[in-house]
């Protein structure tokens, strides 16, 4: 079972279940898809300042980049003292940055197919995310997990603005579930400008 359900109960009070129930800790697997037209690769803000808030004793933040401009899925940790505004003083090179960033990824997946083959694209996306997954179940076993989408919404179980088909998302969702052995909370497909659900 997939529970659809709003990301504020969860922000406001992270100690509290989605369900009601009091729950000692909360993972939430925040996604964004990164194109050239708005944010370079060797960028360290924007998008990893979304969450201010990193990490606490009842809530961890992980997040994945989509980088379109080297065709590559990251999964990072960032930890609370992460600095986004690394990058912006003058004397601090683009290797420099990258460097920086990049020693809080955990896991690369390098390879991923342009727009224009999206069955191949949608196939790579479900095995990184299902191997991101297994690796969330296998840290946090005993935790509540979360999806949460930071951009453009797609009908029909589509995931990360239709790059991830619906039935390879619901494999994905399918196997994340069977890991931890419940059902996930949160999921927050992205929008509002399409809607993102199962429904349509």
């Amino acid at each position: 079972m997939i529970r659809l359900i709003s990301l504020l109960p969860l922000l406001v009070f992270p100690t509290i279940s989605t369900l009601g129930q009091a729950t000692s800790h909360n993972v939430i697997l925040r996604v964004v898809r990164v194109t050239t037209d708005w944010m370079p690769y060797a960028s360290t803000g924007g998008w990893t300042s979304a969450a201010e808030r990193k990490e606490s004793n009842a809530l961890k933040f992980y997040e994945v980049a989509i980088w379109e401009e080297i065709s590559t899925v990251h999964l990072y940790a960032f930890p609370n003292e992460y600095d986004p505004l690394y990058g912006l003083a003058g004397d601090v090179s683009d290797e420099q940055k990258i460097a920086y960033r990049e020693q809080f990824r955990l896991r690369q997946y390098t390879g991923l197919p342009e727009l224009g083959y999206p069955s191949e694209r949608s196939e790579f996306l479900k095995s990184a995310f299902m191997d991101i997954a297994s690796l969330l179940s296998s840290e946090h076993p005993d935790s509540d997990h979360h999806l949460m989408y930071s951009g453009h919404g797609a009908p029909g179980g589509n995931l990360f603005a239709g790059s991830m088909h619906g039935n390879d998302a619901a494999e994905f969702l399918d196997h994340w579930t069977k890991s931890i052995g419940q059902p996930l909370g949160v999921i927050d497909m992205g929008g509002p400008c399409n809607k993102g659900s199962f429904t349509d």
